[in-house]
């Protein structure tokens, strides 16, 4: 029988040991696809809802959040988000309007970076979108991070040669294959107001709700076989 050294056998355990580990970290980095096309994303992604905030009462810019079916939007670091009626209601809008309706959020910090919006969700959801409108007119990225994914993703980047006049209206989107319940949306270009509005989620049912649904299919599926046996009797 060959002789094994203490030395190398601790060694051969150390590097399985370690080459297992590297594999767990990845196997945890979701599979993440970005997008810049609404219809594409809406196509990707069947059975997505959107909110456009129509019910939420306007309010001038300040740090508190916002909350509304299924979602919350916090501002941090910072950052100032209001919610406005019109496009120069309740404050000026720089050029920012709804995409949706007449309601939309608004963020805006004078002569620094805009800074980061928080969304939050009741339950779990593996994509997200939003329409950006009046942003990427000074240089700067828009970063997407979710809260189960550990990576900042560059959804949109700005420079001298690329970017977007008064009033454009920007998509960007992401879905992931592990669901997440939150996610942030940082704009780091300088002086640069933005309203964010049409936020499309869709929905990962819980533990539970998979539970119930199954539940009332199996009903279903005896149903079905019993009337196969009937017609093959």
């Amino acid at each position: 029988m060959p002789y094994r050294s203490p030395a190398l056998t601790a060694l051969a355990t150390a590097l399985l040991l370690a080459g297992s580990q590297a594999q767990a970290v990845v196997a945890a980095i979701p599979d993440a696809t970005l997008y810049q096309d609404e219809a594409s994303f809406t196509g990707d992604n069947p059975g997505l809802g959107f909110q456009s905030f129509e019910s939420v009462a306007g309010r001038v810019r300040g740090s508190g959040s916002v909350t509304v079916g299924g979602l919350s939007v916090t501002p941090l670091g910072g950052a100032l988000l209001g919610v406005q009626t019109g496009p120069d209601s309740p404050e000026t809008g720089f050029g920012s309007a709804a995409t949706h309706g007449s309601h939309y959020l608004f963020s805006y910090q004078p002569n620094v970076a805009t800074g980061t919006l928080q969304f939050n969700f009741t339950t779990p959801t593996s994509a997200f979108g939003l329409n950006l409108v009046d942003v990427g007119e000074t240089t700067g990225e828009i970063l997407l991070q979710t809260n189960n994914g550990g990576q900042s993703l560059v959804a949109r980047s700005f420079g001298s040669g690329n970017l977007l006049g008064s009033g454009s209206v920007l998509f960007v989107g992401l879905s992931q294959d592990i669901p997440f319940t939150s996610i942030t949306l940082t704009v780091t270009g300088v002086d640069d107001a933005f309203g964010v509005d049409k936020v499309y989620v869709q929905s990962v049912p819980e533990p539970g709700e998979w539970a119930l649904m199954l539940a009332g299919l199996l009903p279903v599926a005896a149903l079905a076989r019993r009337r196969r046996a009937r017609t093959t009797a």
